[in-house]
């Protein structure tokens, strides 16, 4: 009985870490494309901001030209 015991706890131990371990691999992923996404609107963002004469360094309000 102990013998169970002790396999089912070293078990659940392992399962625990693997399901751990890919939680973090999800995460990783999902926090790269969340930053991908980002950057791809910031440049939409340049380009458009451009396009209309105003650089990034120009401020909300700011009177462009």
């Amino acid at each position: 009985m102990a013998s169970y015991a002790v396999t089912a706890l070293t078990e659940r131990a392992r399962w625990r870490r693997a399901q751990t371990e890919r939680w973090q691999e999800k995460k990783f992923d999902v926090y790269a494309r969340y930053s991908n996404a980002l950057k791809e609107q910031i440049w939409i963002t340049r380009c458009m901001c451009a396009s209309s004469g105003r650089t990034h360094r120009d401020g909300p309000g700011t009177p462009s030209g």
